[in-house]
């Protein structure tokens, strides 16, 4: 049978997921009940027998008792992940003003220049003539000059 083919038996509930938890929690209560008459039944055997009494059930809706359960870390959802961490942000409230900004409009005559004069590593290169070299071009770039033709 078939909810298809049947549909006289079946049961409209409005709130039909709040019932579901609701008999869910009961039927974990009556599990932790009957384990709790089950021990104290137990205890009572063991103490008219004269022996230790048994170590209580563990409960599993309070882990602290046992040993091996892991703390759980927080679920993390994307709303989390996207906001600053506080250990990033800038905390200075003192800012000190952006350097000046130099454009630089470098001729592609410079350009030819500096790879005319580069440094292969042969041994009978110096590394300091070159580092010269282009110091000595570098020296020909005025940044004011730049910014007057830009």
């Amino acid at each position: 049978m078939t909810r298809r083919s049947n549909k006289d038996n079946l049961v409209e509930h409005p709130d039909i997921d709040k019932l579901e938890k609701l008999i869910r929690k009961q039927k974990a209560q009556e599990m932790a009940d009957e384990a709790a008459r089950a021990h104290a039944a137990e205890v009572a055997r063991a103490n008219e027998e004269g022996r230790d009494p048994p170590p209580p059930p563990p409960n599993p809706q309070d882990p602290a008792g046992d040993v091996n359960v892991q703390p759980q870390a927080g679920i993390q959802t994307i709303g989390d992940y996207d906001s600053a961490d506080a250990f990033f942000t800038d905390r200075n409230p003192i800012h000190p003003p952006l350097p000046a900004r130099n454009d630089y409009e470098i001729k592609p005559q410079i350009i030819a220049l500096v790879r005319q004069n580069q440094f292969n590593g042969l041994p009978a290169e110096h590394p300091l003539d070159h580092i010269e070299n282009f110091e000595e071009i570098a020296a020909l770039l005025d940044p004011m000059e730049s910014q007057l033709t830009t």
